[in-house]
């Protein structure tokens, strides 16, 4: 029977929560204020996105109103411009949550055979060129990671180079139906870098960096054992800060 969407989210965080907590009891190499700052920016993270997506999900039912008359036309202006700031706030959160799993991987090998630290792309790379160091990571990698490619195109962009998130179609806003929410990424020269629809974009990355995480909680808490003799599996466990909450979150996973 497959789950919900919801349980996998929690069960994610849980299991992903429960991995740290018993390495960093057990391991004293997780008492680095390097490590332990990576896992509070996590938590921190969680609490952006759920932010971030209740804004969204409050812009997204403001311009359905919109295209069906009820808003304004003086309010049009407005509500086409905050989808565009939240959107490159969704990306640029999701990958600094990445940056900070990258602080985190190298403390869970043995200090004589660590990946990069440098950033979550370069450690990607790093195992790419290193394929028998840690073989089930890099088959995920190589099988399931291809939608960081496009986040990290995009957030790159933004972050580096001129880059506008533009709602297309701004003029048809009141015209009737619930016509979905496109945003055309254009960086600099006028390059289009793609014209995704907001919503399923949304909800796919956060698919995709759920299940990442879920099998990145179940590899290292096979392998910790193996490697660090100390580690103990605590079970399931809440992460920091605990799960409640995360409304807008849960709902746009599912």
């Amino acid at each position: 029977m497959r789950q919900t969407q919801d349980s996998t989210l929690v069960q994610t965080l849980v299991k992903f929560g429960s991995l740290l907590i018993g390495f960093n009891s057990s391991c004293p190499q997780a008492t680095d204020q390097k490590f332990v700052r990576a896992w509070f920016s996590i938590s921190t993270r969680w609490r952006h996105l759920d932010l971030v997506l209740r804004r969204i999900n409050d812009n997204v039912e403001q311009l359905r109103k919109a295209r069906r008359g009820d808003v304004d036309p003086s309010e049009i202006e407005l509500l086409l411009a905050a989808p565009s700031l939240d959107i490159e706030t969704f990306y640029l959160v999701v990958r600094s949550l990445l940056e900070d799993v990258a602080v985190l991987t190298p403390y869970f090998y043995p200090e004589a055979m660590r990946p990069t630290r440098s950033s979550f792309n370069k450690q990607v790379e790093w195992y790419r060129s290193h394929p028998d160091f840690d073989p089930p990571m890099t088959q995920y990698i190589e099988s399931n990671l291809g939608w960081f490619n496009g986040l990290k195109d995009v957030r790159d962009h933004l972050l580096h180079r001129q880059c506008d998130v533009l709602p297309i179609n701004s003029g048809t806003v009141s015209m009737q139906g619930d016509i979905p929410i496109q945003f055309d990424i254009v960086g600099e020269l006028g390059l289009e870098i793609g014209q995704p629809e907001m919503e399923s974009e949304v909800r796919s990355i956060l698919r995709s960096l759920i299940e990442f995480l879920s099998f990145y909680s179940s590899h290292f808490k096979n392998r910790l054992p193996k490697d660090w003799p100390g580690y103990k599996d605590i079970g399931g466990h809440s992460p920091k800060g605990g799960v409640q909450g995360l409304e807008f979150l849960k709902r746009w996973s599912e």
